[in-house]
């Protein structure tokens, strides 16, 4: 049966070229949960401008324990004065709408919430008759009174633009504000409350190949689609799980839609200037110190060019971090600075995401841009690293909890002792390396960042910051 439907899906990409009915085209739940039993709810949807027909000022959302009720619309402008907002244009053909309701649980416990409308965007691509499929959102969560729990919000739209044959990118930029951990992964959208879609493929499921390869990356989300194949638009569904101390708090479903187009266009160009930045790895920085980025956008093309910033430092804290941009003819210049304080000490890395789009009206195609930092807040004192100091290499870094981590060093400075300290300088575990190729076990060491500091036998030290996760 599902060869028969992959053989109607690939005859149905030559002629379904963004038929789309006026129906749900992304979103995702997510909550706030400041103590006791009471948890505030929010359900983000998009659909398309036209959608006039379907457009919704309540959904029906259900909380896990038998108990559902309408939630209002709350953004965007009261177009109809009907005392309900009518939701927010958020590009030339999307509207985002928000809608929010609260709900006392009788008890601690894991729920499910729910909301499920009866018809998605037609003309999707990689779902068969997908404007007669169920658009189905849900997030699950642990609820303990005593425990205060924020999910994490995604700071990017689910919506994003590609072009045939090129690479398209997408980041969410999950921003958690309680500092619990997040794991992404691809799942395939659902249908109803834990029923999977039977008529979806994965997008590189349609015409398979070398040149058609989906990479997603599980620490921070990044979606990497090597080369779509063909005009029209597609269904993607992203599992966002937060963890604390290895336990998993919620699983957030987010559904995203990515419109690609048969074009001569292409993104722009999204350039870091500073020097010294590090995209593939969390660069540490520690309270007092000043970080500024300049970031350029431009388009070869002569198209204008909006040059954005999103991070939870942005609007989370009381010193949050700048970002502002100024623009000349196709170009654009962003320059952000943020001065790091205590209140900004936590165990996971905080994430910038620049994106560089330009003002096409048929494609508004983008380009990502991603730096990470993780705060330092060492209060012991630890003797700065000479430049002879021998050379080290610890791996895996970051390293799974209870996993062995590899230190490895030049022979001649065996054997050597170790201290390792926690982010707060307390001293966590000391020993003997006896040989320039050990293994330690991370048994006991909870997630977040640590330090490992080597004593060397011809009295030069080092420290090397290392990850558990």
């Amino acid at each position: 049966m599902r060869i028969i439907q992959h053989l109607l899906l690939i005859a149905f990409i030559g002629f379904s070229q963004f038929v789309y009915a006026t129906h749900n085209i992304a979103g995702e739940i997510t909550y706030t949960h400041s103590g006791n039993l009471i948890v505030e709810f929010r359900v983000s949807t998009f659909t398309k401008l036209s959608s006039v027909p379907a457009d919704r000022d309540s959904l029906h959302v259900c909380f896990g324990d038998g108990v559902c009720k309408w939630a209002l619309r709350i953004n965007g402008p009261d177009i109809d004065m009907d005392d309900i907002p009518d939701g927010e244009i958020v590009s030339a053909s999307h509207k985002m709408s928000i809608y929010s309701t609260d709900h006392t649980y009788q008890s601690n416990g894991q729920y499910t919430v729910s909301m499920t409308d009866p018809n998605r965007n037609g003309g999707i691509m990689n779902i068969l008759n997908s404007a007669n499929t169920p658009f189905h959102l849900e997030t699950t969560f642990n609820l303990d009174a005593a425990v205060p729990d924020n999910s994490p919000v995604m700071l990017e739209f689910p919506i994003d633009k590609g072009v045939v044959g090129e690479p398209f990118t997408h980041i969410p930029n999950a921003f958690d504000s309680d500092g619990d951990s997040l794991s992404f992964k691809e799942i395939i959208p659902l249908q109803d409350i834990n029923t999977e879609i039977s008529s979806y493929w994965y997008v590189d499921e349609l015409m398979p190949g070398p040149n058609n390869q989906v990479f997603l990356d599980h620490e921070f989300g990044l979606f990497d689609w090597s080369a779509p194949q063909a005009e029209g638009a597609y269904t993607v569904a992203i599992l966002v799980e937060s963890y604390r101390n290895g336990v998993l708090m919620s699983s957030i479903i987010r559904d995203m839609q990515i419109d690609i187009y048969e074009a001569e266009n292409f993104p722009p160009d999204c350039i870091i200037n500073t020097p010294g930045v590090n995209e593939n790895t969390a660069m540490m920085v520690s309270i007092g110190d000043t970080v500024r980025l300049e970031i350029t956008a431009s388009e070869v093309e002569g198209q204008l060019v909006d040059l954005t910033a999103t991070s939870g430092l942005f609007s989370s804290f009381n010193q949050n971090a700048e970002f502002v941009v100024s623009s000349s003819g196709n170009t654009s210049t962003g320059h952000l600075e943020w001065i790091v304080d205590q209140e900004h000490v936590r165990d996971q890395p905080y994430m910038f995401v620049f994106k560089a789009k330009n003002n096409n009206p048929s494609s508004e195609l983008a380009a990502f841009r991603k730096v990470r930092y993780l705060v330092s807040d060492m209060t012991t004192s630890i003797e700065q690293v000479e430049p002879e100091t021998p050379s080290i290499n610890v791996f895996p870094n970051p390293v799974g909890a209870g996993r062995l981590l590899h230190i490895q060093w030049e022979s001649q400075f065996a054997p050597s002792s170790f201290t390792i300290f926690d982010q707060m300088g307390r001293i966590i575990r000391q020993g003997k390396l006896d040989n320039a190729d050990q293994r330690l076990s991370t048994n006991g060491l909870l997630q977040g960042l640590f330090l490992l500091k080597i004593d060397h036998s011809e009295n030069k030290s080092q420290v090397v910051p290392f990850l558990v996760k």
